[in-house]
């Protein structure tokens, strides 16, 4: 319950940070935060994906590892590329970003 609570009040300061930047007009920072607040809400959507392709492969047998050892690399894979990804994508040059 505690850890809830804690990242709750994280959570609702980080919003909080955001919602400071639009309003003081500092729209690219803000752009950035939302991006990368939406890539790790989808690292809830990712655990299950990863969560799914484990168990497709682990049915078909190509993996042979047990779900416990596998669910430790689906933890970070569900969260990090996302969040790579988003950071590659909000500090990439100005002039590739207004040509993609």
């Amino acid at each position: 319950m505690l850890v809830s609570r804690a990242a709750g009040c994280r959570l609702s300061g980080s919003i909080g940070d955001k919602q400071i930047f639009e309003l003081a007009g500092r729209y690219r920072e803000h752009r950035h935060w939302m991006i990368r607040s939406f890539s790790l809400i989808m690292a809830g959507v990712m655990l299950r994906v990863w969560t799914l392709i484990y168990g497709g492969l682990a049915a078909v047998g190509i993996v042979d590892f047990t779900f416990e050892t596998a669910y430790a690399a689906i933890a970070w894979l569900c969260w990090g590329p996302n969040l790579l990804l988003a950071i590659w994508f909000t500090r990439r040059p100005a002039e590739v970003a207004n040509a993609a």
